[in-house]
């Protein structure tokens, strides 16, 4: 199972300046008060703050926040023009020009966060030119959450650290929660789960201290108890997420709106899951679909009930819980991830019903949805983000304990600390990029090089092949065998147009290099006057026509096994040739029924061609450590019954 969907509601809920979606609840009568107040001849400070908060709240009716807003625009023209303003007032007054904007953005958010990053950026142009920094450090995690579902995570990062050093410099709570939980997911979604449990644990202790929490606070902390169960299930600790979970669910089922109930749900099925408790897994899942509205939603909890079923090995039901994840799935904003595990759902279901072409496709879809995003890069990005901002916050600690004493000589030794520290970053950051630019040149040069070895090798091997077959055809035309001569040469001039064809590939089709064996046994019995047989036995799990391997790369051995093996046997000989699927891995054997060889010729029985062929699987696959097998066949009285090689074949799947 793929990994579990990681809350976003801790980004939508960070927008506290002017835009927090409070999810509809009973706020009837609070809502005529504030309306009342709107539209009454209070005084203009009393209108703007009712605005506001009405606003933030999204307490603003529909058919009413035209009218509202043009009074608020009106009221701040007529005070803008007033004279003796000062610099608070003014910058209060010019903060609400920022309501069209956000408006816009508002608009946008859900449908096309790209776009609407345009309009949040005019919003925190404003307050930073006005001032508002504690709304302003919320508006950064808001514009955080717009970048990170653009998959911009290098500038979400940034957000999310700057609006975190902001609230923590103005001493605000809620500022440090929402850019924390902002930071610890951006961790989850990297995999790094033990990085991201402290900062939900910052977020949740805040929770934990309140008496009393609102519906939309119920809402976030029942978010959080989701996160950190997911965290930790992610790195097997169970029981704690369990706890977490069955923490996060109470809250939930009992506020006045249990949105996170049902994501709670899906992952205790989850955790159940990785118990190995698969009914109440599956229990767990058909809970939450009850809970839950949304198709995209609901995709992520088919997809895992796709693979409780494989493990359960029902498959049918696995099947169709896997189609409905891939029906509901195809339009969320990250679809890759949800079809990707409802794919592979799909491939362990066919395979476990021997539908093994409707299993090759779904395999095949699953393969193409996968993630390409660059981990590795974001990953370095959260390193750096984090290593900075703890430089700077003991960096400023550590100015406002000593400022009382030596101000000026501190100042003056900072700038030479922060010089030096600068300087030391950039000589940092040059030497790893050219050490990683270096690496990657090396890598590319090493394939290079390693990809002219095996095609030199294979060059080796086809003349040798080539030598010896041309020295069949004249041994055949001196003993006055004229007609056996035309038809070997018919025989090996295809043969050698097949072979020269593909000389110059890494990899053939195993139907076409199945083919190639065809023509060399049938040319070599030509020669043997018929005195052995010969068979080519396939794994029925191999798909000849889409399993890749290097080319005439069991010819040597093939070979040995006539030339060596029979050589004692004047009739009757046998070559067996097996090719099977072991554990996934491809491997070749060829057998005879001669004499077998004495333990000194065994270490022997290899020709000029067998090492290349040993030379090129060490090219071809340089870390799997292949090594080519030789031993006696025997009986049940241990007596020889002939020869047999057997090796791993190194091969690849034509997609």
């Amino acid at each position: 199972m793929t990994k579990n969907y990681i809350i976003k509601s801790l980004f939508t809920a960070a927008l506290l300046s002017l835009f927090i979606s409070s999810v509809g609840f009973s706020q009837d009568k609070t809502v005529d008060s504030l309306i009342m107040v709107m539209n009454s001849k209070a005084p203009d400070t009393i209108i703007l703050k009712t605005f506001e908060y009405m606003y933030h709240n999204e307490y603003l009716p529909e058919d009413k926040k035209k009218d509202y807003e043009d009074k608020v625009k009106a009221i701040v023209k007529r005070n803008l023009s007033k004279s003796g303003l000062t610099d608070d007032q003014r910058n209060y007054l010019i903060s609400f020009s920022a309501v069209p904007y956000m408006d816009e953005f508002k608009a946008l958010f859900n449908n096309d966060p790209g776009k609407a990053i345009f309009f949040i950026d005019k919003v925190i142009a404003i307050y930073r030119k006005t001032k508002r920094n504690k709304e302003l450090a919320s508006l950064l995690v808001t514009k955080g959450a717009c970048h990170n579902r653009i998959d911009d995570q290098k500038t979400a990062i940034s957000c999310f650290y700057e609006a975190l050093r902001m609230a923590e410099k103005l001493k605000d709570t809620n500022g440090i929660v929402y850019a924390s939980n902002a930071i610890a997911t951006t961790y989850m979604e990297q995999l790094n789960f033990k990085s991201a449990i402290p900062y939900y644990k910052k977020g949740l202790e805040f929770y934990q201290s309140q008496k009393i929490l609102s519906p939309s606070e119920k809402i976030q902390y029942s978010s959080l108890c989701y996160n950190l169960g997911n965290a930790y299930q992610y790195i097997d600790d169970l029981d704690q997420a369990l706890k977490y979970l069955n923490k996060g669910y109470d809250i939930s089922i009992n506020s006045e709106d249990n949105q996170i109930a049902g994501p709670i749900l899906r992952l205790l099925g989850t955790v159940n899951f990785k118990l190995k408790k698969y009914d109440a897994s599956l229990s767990f899942y058909e809970r939450s679909l009850e809970l839950t509205k949304n198709d995209y939603m609901k995709a992520y909890t088919f997809s895992f009930m796709a693979g409780t079923y494989v493990a359960k090995k029902e498959y049918s039901k696995a099947i169709s819980a896997a189609e409905k994840a891939i029906q509901d799935g195809k339009n969320g904003p990250k679809s890759f991830t949800i079809l990707t595990n409802a794919y592979l759902n799909l491939h362990e279901a066919y395979r476990g019903l021997g539908q093994f072409d409707k299993a090759l496709s779904a395999y095949k879809n699953g393969i193409a949805y996968k993630d390409s995003m660059g981990r590795e890069q974001i990953q370095k990005e959260l390193r750096d983000q984090s290593e900075q901002y703890a430089f700077e916050k003991k960096t400023l600690l550590s100015k406002i304990a000593q400022d009382k004493k030596m101000q000026k000589e501190i100042g003056s030794r900072n700038r030479v600390i922060y010089l030096s520290v600068f300087v030391a970053i950039l000589l940092l950051i040059g030497i790893l990029f050219l050490y990683y630019r270096n690496k990657q040149r090396q890598n590319i040069q090493k394939n290079k090089n390693d990809e002219l070895k095996q095609r030199l090798l294979l060059t080796q091997m086809t003349p040798h092949f080539i030598f010896n077959s041309i020295t069949n055809i004249q041994g055949l035309i001196q003993s006055k065998k004229d007609t056996e001569a035309v038809r070997y040469l018919g025989k090996f001039s295809k043969l050698t147009r097949q072979i020269l064809e593909h000389s110059r590939e890494n990899f053939v089709v195993l139907s076409e290099e199945l083919n190639m064996l065809e023509n060399y046994l049938a040319i070599q019995k030509l020669l043997y006057n018929d005195k052995f047989t010969y068979e080519i036995i396939v794994d029925g799990a191999i798909d000849v026509n889409n399993f890749l391997v290097p080319p005439m790369l069991t010819q040597p051995f093939i070979e040995n096994a006539i030339k060596h093996g029979l050589k004692n046997r004047p009739e009757g000989g046998l070559v067996s040739i097996n090719y099977y699927l072991n554990e996934n891995r491809l491997y070749f054997e060829v057998s005879d029924n001669g004499s077998g060889l004495q333990e000194k010729s065994l270490k022997e029985y290899q020709s000029l061609s067998t090492q290349i062929t040993q030379e090129r699987l060490d090219s071809i696959a340089a870390k799997s450590g292949i090594v080519i097998h030789t031993e006696n066949n025997t009986d049940s009285d241990n007596k020889i019954q002939g020869v047999k090689t057997f090796f791993e074949i190194p091969y690849q799947f034509n997609s």
